[in-house]
Formats: C-alpha cells, sequence, structure tokens
C-alpha cells in the first residue's frame, strides 16, 4: 500500500503544480514581478543555452550532432520545480509562474531549431 500511495503523490505533483501556476498568473501582476520574470526567461532561455553550447561543443570536445539531446534540453522551459522551491522558501512566485509561461512559448520556437542543427 506504501507503494501504491506514493506512485499516486507523485502522479498528482505534476497537475497541482500546474493548478498552482495558473492560479498564480491570475493575480494581478506588479512591475517587479515582470522585471524579475524577464531575467528568469533571459537567463533560462538565452544564457543557458549559450553556456551549455560552450560546455559542451567547445570545454567538452563534442559535436553538436552528439550533443544535440543535451542542447534541446537547455532551451526547454522553466519547470514548475522552481515554482515549488519559490513558494517553499518566499521567493517572488508570480515572478516564476509568468517566467514558466514566457519560457514555454519561447521553447516551441526553439527546441525545433535545436533538433535540426
Amino acid at each position: 500500500e506504501l507503494v501504491r500511495s506514493a506512485s499516486f503523490v507523485a502522479d498528482a505533483a505534476a497537475p497541482c503544480g500546474l493548478f498552482a501556476s495558473g492560479v498564480l498568473l491570475a493575480r494581478p501582476i506588479s512591475r517587479n514581478s515582470l522585471k524579475l520574470a524577464s531575467v528568469i526567461t533571459s537567463l533560462k532561455m538565452l544564457i543557458h543555452p549559450l553556456l551549455g553550447f560552450l560546455i559542451i561543443n567547445i570545454a567538452g570536445g563534442y559535436a553538436v550532432e552528439e550533443a544535440r539531446t543535451t542542447l534541446m534540453v537547455t532551451v526547454a522551459p522553466v519547470g514548475v520545480m522552481a515554482l515549488t522551491f519559490a513558494s517553499q522558501y518566499n521567493g517572488e512566485t508570480d515572478a516564476i509562474a509568468q517566467s514558466i509561461v514566457w519560457s514555454f512559448f519561447l521553447s516551441i520556437l526553439l527546441i525545433p531549431i535545436f533538433a535540426v542543427i
């Protein structure tokens, strides 16, 4: 029964996180959270892929074809785990929720590009 209960909790985690994101996005948006969301999204969608490319391809010496899957992960959207940590440690949950949405739409554009390079 313990395994079954743990499986139930694990299966409910993602929908609960998405629900929490929706609740946070429904609140009024402050100027500070917009700025922070822009910084978070920029770091995740620009700096993370750049650092990934530099480390994997240049420092690691791997060809782009060998590292394609890993590079695609670098342009994946901000995850719900960031929202969980922000709420747990009194972080800026509004900004995280906004960056989840923005990075999701950017990743729709960027993942196919990284898939064919």
